[in-house]
């Protein structure tokens, strides 16, 4: 899908209920959207990121966060679901910042360091920074199982480990014998999908293309892969 419009996309973040997929893409650097049905792709962002990695999604406060591991000014960046009032969220103290991810209920975002080499998490307020668990070796991918234990993929030992949310229990395991190489993402799954009815969950928001949810409502994307659209 979209093979000829995407070069590197890395992490992908669902809005389950506005039935959209955003991706960021590592070497056109940009952050775009793409219908889940797989008819439209529209770049929302392709400013100001160097060597963007990874996706956490906020469906609550409509947010996207995004890692950018740039060695000279790695940061933590947040964006609109509509792609506008992209801001740093995060650019002290964090050396090469991979996976993301969310914890809903405690409104806290998370991120595996392969600079700092640790798990670290932060409300979505930007108070209560916190160290979960330190050392680690080369972290890349990050998930977490019902807020209650963080999941990492390494690339220096091939390992997922695992630790709970207050940084207890440690442990590791090779995911499988024929896996030799680099481990790359690593997600948990819900039973049910998560997310509140958006403006754009009902008649896709009245647009005829792509509808995200804004800070103020639905918004109509007009997609880059249909150039005779009129929106």
């Amino acid at each position: 899908m979209f093979k000829d419009d995407l070069r590197s996309p890395e992490g992908i973040a669902i809005d389950y209920a506005s039935r959209n997929i955003y991706y960021v893409d590592s070497i056109k650097d940009e952050i775009g959207v793409i219908t889940m049905n797989g008819k439209y792709q529209k770049a929302l962002l392709n400013e100001g990121l160097v060597n963007p990695r990874a996706l956490a999604i906020d469906l609550d406060n409509r947010k996207l966060y995004y890692s950018d591991w740039h060695r000279r000014n790695p940061r933590i960046g947040r964006v609109d679901l509509d792609g506008k009032s992209n801001q740093d969220f995060i650019k002290d103290d964090i050396g090469l910042p991979n996976g993301l991810t969310l914890l809903p209920s405690r409104r806290e975002l998370c991120w595996v360091d392969a600079g700092k080499k640790q798990l670290n998490c932060i409300r979505t307020d930007g108070t209560g920074r916190r160290v979960v668990y330190a050392p680690l070796e080369y972290p890349f991918g990050l998930t977490h199982e019902n807020e209650e234990r963080f999941y990492w993929t390494d690339w220096k030992d091939h390992k997922i480990h695992t630790v709970s949310i207050y940084g207890e229990g440690y442990r590791s395991f090779v995911p499988s014998v024929a896996c030799q190489g680099k481990i790359y993402g690593v997600l948990s799954l819900n039973h049910k999908c998560q997310g509140k009815q958006t403006e754009c969950s009902n008649n896709n928001g009245g647009c005829q293309y792509i509808c995200v949810p804004g800070q103020h409502g639905a918004t109509c994307v007009c997609p880059d892969n249909v150039h005779d659209a009129e929106c």
